[in-house]
């Protein structure tokens, strides 16, 4: 199944599933170094919108042109049409890239060629910095097309990182540092979803998989 379609979907049909992610948006917005900032994966423009805000230089990146018609008609970054494995910018051209809940997304061939482009088009010393969902247990989100019955993620993930496994894939881009981190927008919970979010922080907190949550990585480039 053509995962991309599930993808636009969302970005631009259910700007609801964004409403969770400012928090994870101003986390990584205070720790991505000042300069000129690559997002890559716009979903709803929620880290433009922030960036703007900020007075940050931003650049973002999506295959899908009505996401990106849509970001750049708000005139709070600069956003090109692009896949992540053929970057249409110049070499060292960024001094910090975000890629928050992409690479999930990423088959192999694509995920490779795209921590490679990632790497290329980062100044020396630049740094990376995203998130992605941790130890994820793909089947657990497995659904059927009731008209064709292809079997596909609900959110079309291709992947599942473990910290090991995310380790190796970044260090073909430079130094990485990673953390397990949970996300929560607290003004959407009800009292039960404080609840469950807090016992998530805590395990969490303490490195275990049932916290689940995100791994949270930044990479500086070396060289």
């Amino acid at each position: 199944m053509e995962q991309t379609k599930i993808w636009s979907h969302f970005q631009n049909r259910r700007h609801d599933v964004f409403s969770q992610a400012e928090n994870r948006h101003r986390f990584l917005l205070g720790r991505i170094p000042r300069g000129r900032i690559l997002n890559i994966g716009v979903g709803h423009g929620g880290f433009e919108r922030i960036a703007a805000a900020a007075q940050r230089e931003v650049y973002s990146l999506d295959p899908d042109g009505d996401a990106v018609a849509r970001i750049a008609q708000l005139g709070i970054s600069k956003a090109v049409e692009g896949s992540i494995d053929a970057m249409p910018f110049d070499d060292g051209y960024f001094d910090g890239v975000v890629c928050s809940e992409v690479l999930e997304h990423l088959g192999d061939d694509l995920l490779t060629k795209g921590l490679a482009e990632i790497r290329r088009v980062m100044r020396s010393a630049g740094e990376l910095h995203g998130t992605v969902p941790a130890d994820e247990n793909l089947s657990e989100s497995e659904v059927i097309c009731p008209c064709c019955g292809a079997l596909f993620h609900r959110w079309g993930h291709a992947q599942s990182f473990s910290q090991e496994r995310l380790r190796k894939l970044l260090d073909g881009v430079g130094s990485a540092h990673i953390e397990r981190r949970t996300f929560v927008h607290w003004p959407s919970l009800n009292w039960k979803g404080k609840t469950a979010a807090s016992l998530r922080m805590l395990l969490a907190t303490f490195g275990s998989s049932g916290g689940a949550g995100n791994y949270y990585f930044t990479v500086r480039k070396d060289g």
